[in-house]
């Protein structure tokens, strides 16, 4: 790739598609050498991803948000909610009418609580790596607030797409940063199972970005039809993140 082929990208392209924490247009115009893979990732997201909306608001205006504009095709569906934690967007999705509502929570605390308060949804107090290990077929697996705790978030991706072969899948995931790298994750989430001995200093790659979220589930033939960047100004940990719904491309021979 020569500099022309990425210097001809416009700043409203650029911007776009690159989420806030990747350098600057201008700094982006001042590198010599990007490497092929980058301005490839670059191209593919413009050609293939939708147009970007940004998202504003309280964490309560974005479940309405969520309901409205993400959650609507889940009426009459086969749902998998992954680590519902405290239950939030479990009552979201139970104001669709799904045919069928499973949720699988690591902290069994948390599964005591959701089995209480929703008593239509199967709640499995479980390590998910283990629950689609093997196949069950739904229609929507929904997966929030997780890929960033996890030591192994793409191997759940294809899990997600191999075992429970959803038509659509809806994920939240982090912008992407300057420098990938790993941090020390504080609380024993799921995926952490290998390391119980000594989880407190176990690393985890808490920023996988969206970037990479896509070029996975594009890989593994799913196409991007929806995407939102998420500011909720009372909840800082979903302030600068991403939430996507993927489609089933993938043809059956």
């Amino acid at each position: 790739m020569n500099q022309i082929d990425y210097k001809s990208i416009s700043e409203e392209d650029y911007n776009n598609v690159c989420g806030p924490n990747w350098p600057g247009y201008q700094d982006f115009l001042k590198i010599d050498n990007i490497p092929g893979f980058i301005v490839e990732e670059i191209r593919c997201m413009l050609a293939e991803s939708t147009p970007q909306f940004v998202f504003s608001g309280t964490k309560k205006d974005y479940l309405n948000f969520l309901l409205d504009e993400y959650f609507d095709i889940l009426q009459q569906k086969r749902v998998l909610e992954i680590a519902p934690n405290q239950g939030d967007h479990t009552g979201v999705i139970q104001k669709t009418n799904p045919i069928y509502h499973e949720a699988i929570e690591a902290d069994k605390e948390f599964a005591d609580k959701l089995t209480n308060q929703y008593p239509s949804v199967n709640v499995f107090h479980a390590d998910i790596f283990d629950v689609l290990s093997t196949y069950k077929k739904f229609d929507v697996t929904i997966c929030f607030g997780l890929l960033y705790h996890l030591h192994s978030p793409l191997h759940l991706l294809e899990l997600i797409v191999n075992n429970s072969d959803p038509e659509f899948v809806l994920i939240d995931c982090v912008c992407a940063p300057k420098n990938l790298k790993f941090n020390t994750e504080n609380v024993n989430t799921m995926g952490n199972r290998f390391c119980v001995n000594d989880w407190k200093s176990a690393n985890f790659n808490l920023v996988v970005p969206f970037e990479i979220v896509f070029q996975s589930m594009k890989h593994m033939g799913y196409s991007l039809v929806k995407k939102t960047m998420l500011n909720i100004n009372d909840n800082f940990s979903k302030s600068n993140s991403w939430v996507g719904m993927w489609k089933n491309e993938r043809t059956v021979d």
